[in-house]
């Protein structure tokens, strides 16, 4: 039998047990996860930033943070190396940083995780109407601007190079972009130019606008039977279309793209996962106007899905 001092001591054990536990789990509350986005100036990210952390706000108490990432083709090796938790990548630079590494880190980034699928970039040829160029086949033997070296234009070129069985050195390829790649086309150094949608080095509507300024050039379609040859060896580049007048005076054209993803490291929270990628796709009306977020194809990626977001993709019956 326990005595009346013995029941004093229990209680207050009790209460310093309680009060502790109270006491850690306010600790836990008062200190949320934070999530690190790699975010850029872009007329896509920006609203789903926003709206991850609205959604975060009500379900998983985080805190939500951008960080400005050095380029574009940093983004995986930022996730690799826990700089941060969120990023969106073109889904052959993710393809190729999960198998094989990517920029300066030569070993597979095996942390990468696939969220969903966001849109699909294009990719434009632009050539001189005196190159001769007025089918993709035609770039062999021609001087072409393939984007920076490393950068998510020129790898993206590169592949439909390979897919031409061509390589850099059979277009006496020219390693440069935007302002550069304008001039020596409209010098006649060059005779086409490479630019893909998103390219962070530069404005592209304005590099867009200003290469078709340029007197005697003009878009050079992908066709779809190109297309379909090209996808057979890279199934995540996909046929896309640029609409008519979207750069100034042109028509509608037939050409590639490639999709970007969001991406995230493979030791964030399931719950946390789940709530972003519900996000992504059940956007509110305004914010999926201006978005491309195609619901159907949001599971396809190159990588493997987080746990979190195949939880969810399995709920919605898109993905078994």
């Amino acid at each position: 039998m326990i005595g009346r001092c013995g029941s004093a001591i229990l209680v207050s054990i009790a209460f310093m047990t309680i009060g502790s536990g109270c006491q850690k789990e306010l600790g836990q509350q008062a200190k949320p996860p934070v999530i690190r986005i790699a975010q850029t100036q872009d007329r896509l990210l920006n609203p789903l930033t926003e709206e991850i952390k609205k959604t975060l706000r009500e379900h998983y108490p985080a805190e939500v943070v951008t960080v400005t990432p050095r380029s574009l083709t940093n983004n995986a090796r930022s996730i690799e190396d826990r700089e941060v938790e969120l990023a969106v990548i073109p889904a052959n630079v993710a393809y190729l940083a999960y198998t094989q590494g990517w920029d300066d880190l030569h070993q597979a980034h095996k942390k990468l995780r696939g969220v969903a699928v966001l849109d699909t970039i294009a990719l434009h040829l632009i050539a001189r109407e005196n190159s001769n160029i007025s089918k993709l086949a035609d770039i062999r033997g021609k001087r072409v601007a393939m984007g920076r070296k490393g950068s998510t234009t020129a790898v993206t070129a590169e592949m439909i190079l390979e897919s031409l069985h061509l390589t850099p050195e059979d277009v006496h390829a020219e390693w440069v972009s935007g302002d550069v790649a304008i001039e020596e086309l409209r010098s006649g150094k060059l005779d086409a130019v490479f630019n893909r949608g998103n390219d962070q080095e530069f404005a592209v509507e304005e590099v867009m606008q200003k290469l078709l300024r340029v007197k005697g050039v003009r878009f050079i379609p992908i066709l779809r039977s190109e297309t379909e040859d090209i996808r057979s060896t890279h199934p995540f580049l996909r046929p896309i279309s640029v609409p008519a007048g979207m750069y100034g005076h042109h028509s509608e054209v037939e050409t590639i793209g490639v999709d970007s993803l969001m991406v995230c490291r493979d030791d964030l929270p399931e719950e946390l996962v789940y709530w972003i990628t519900r996000t992504l796709v059940e956007l509110r009306p305004s914010v999926a106007r201006s978005t491309h977020v195609d619901p159907e194809r949001v599971h396809a990626t190159p990588i493997p899905l987080h746990p979190g977001a195949a939880r969810y993709y399995r709920e919605r019956e898109l993905f078994h």
